[in-house]
């Protein structure tokens, strides 16, 4: 997601919402999707995201049943960045950081 908050950076000047990758990575869904059909035909290109794995900024996204079958779960602030942390074995998580307590 880097070259995405690079991106939105340059262009908003402000740092992305969480959610902007969620709805970024819809449009690029959609984009495979019809270049695939290579028309505008609805049903098709719901076909094509029914049963269809995207390449995305957030990853690969499959749906199953109308639900991405494999979203993240967990993201966490670091150093200025929204990363995601769990699942802890999906491709691209990072480890979760704890601050460091007081007392020590």
């Amino acid at each position: 997601m880097g070259e995405f908050a690079k991106a939105h950076q340059a262009m908003f000047n402000k740092p992305y919402e969480p959610g902007a990758v969620n709805v970024y990575s819809a449009l690029q869904i959609t984009q495979q999707a019809i270049e695939t059909v290579g028309e505008i035909d609805r049903k098709k290109i719901r076909d094509v995201i029914a049963g269809g794995t995207f390449s995305t900024v957030w990853g690969e996204i499959k749906y199953v049943n109308q639900l991405n079958a494999n979203p993240w779960a967990v993201g966490q602030w670091q150093n200025g960045e929204l990363v995601c942390v769990f699942p802890a074995d999906k491709a691209g998580a990072k480890p979760m950081q704890f601050p460091k307590p007081a007392w020590s």
